[in-house]
């Protein structure tokens, strides 16, 4: 029953970020079609877009306004979803730390608490959305700039930059403590079963599919173009998007094939591995053989084929020898 709920958990995850993530493309694409002169000849400086000298005569202020006030309502619609698809992808990368670390919700309380901020930051980002637009209505019926418009740009991106350096800690805290818990487990059983048995935790796409760095990486690089040339900023932006529903797709579809770090059998907590290992627990799987059927037991041990197991169960019931 358990496992079904998590099934559909998963499924539901799936799909809801598949249409947030598709729709925010969608979005695009018409914001390019829809606005050729803002996309074509505008660049952007200290946080807002400047217009270049148009050289075509139906390209007049007029129109390009009104493309950028169709740009700033799509905009403002895809900083909402780019804000739940964030809530969504965080919340099950930090779900599956809880997993992993056998439901010790104190050790996730920190990527939480900063999942909680970020979705703090990510709606006032919206809501200084909602001024610029209404802002660029006023310039729109001829009326004066607001001069509340540009500290508006301001805090739109500083809150935006702020919250992607706040998923990117939270997204980084909560892959630092799954790759932890993987690193010990693999110790621990290394230590009490062979290093044979911890290899398939050393793999490190195992961790990186599990860790949802790939999202992590995203975001750092995102940051980075931001920072250095923000006129590119689209392209690793639209590639974050993305990613930001192909990498908790990765964890779900290993977790559906049974292939997460918690569904192996090799992998038991830290307390209650050395109870595993104790002669006394494995006590009623081992058969008790009478004295004198040395023989049968080793060819009890040894064999593979069902006629020869049954022949010695026999011989045992009769008190004899093969």
């Amino acid at each position: 029953m358990g496992r079904d709920i998590s099934i559909r958990y998963y499924l539901l995850t799936t799909v809801t970020l598949f249409a947030l993530c598709s729709t925010f493309m969608f979005i695009d694409f018409v914001k390019i079609l829809e606005t050729p002169d803002f996309t074509a000849n505008t660049f952007y400086s200290d946080y807002s877009s400047v217009s270049c000298p148009s050289t075509s005569p139906e390209n007049n202020d007029n129109v390009r306004l009104i493309e950028t006030v169709f740009t700033d309502l799509l905009v403002t619609i895809q900083d909402g979803l780019s804000a739940l698809a964030q809530v969504i992808a965080h919340g099950l990368l930090i779900y599956r730390c809880l997993i992993i670390w056998d439901r010790r919700k104190w050790v996730v309380m920190p990527s939480t608490v900063c999942l909680f901020a970020t979705t703090v930051l990510n709606l006032l980002d919206i809501y200084y959305d909602v001024e610029i637009y209404h802002f660029r209505h006023v310039i729109l019926r001829s009326d004066p700039s607001p001069p509340q418009l540009a500290e508006a740009q301001r805090m739109n991106n500083v809150l935006a930059e702020a919250s992607f350096a706040l998923g990117l800690a939270t997204n980084a805290l909560t892959t630092v403590l799954i790759v932890i818990r993987v690193w010990l487990s693999t110790r621990e059983l290394e230590r009490t079963l062979g290093r044979r048995v911890g290899i398939r935790y050393r793999s490190a796409l195992l961790m990186v599919i599990e860790s949802g760095a790939l999202y992590s990486l995203s975001l750092l690089i995102f940051l980075i173009v931001n920072v250095l040339s923000p006129t590119y900023l689209a392209i690793p932006n639209n590639a974050m998007q993305q990613l930001m529903g192909i990498a908790p797709t990765l964890i779900i579809v290993r977790v559906g094939m049974n292939k997460g770090v918690e569904a192996s059998r090799d992998m038991p907590r830290f307390s209650n591995v050395d109870e595993l290992l104790t002669p006394a627990s494995h006590t009623a799987h081992f058969p008790v053989y009478p004295p004198g059927t040395e023989m049968i037991k080793n060819e009890f041990t040894t064999a593979k084929e069902g006629d020869k197991y049954q022949r010695a169960e026999d011989e045992i019931a009769r008190g004899g020898n093969v």
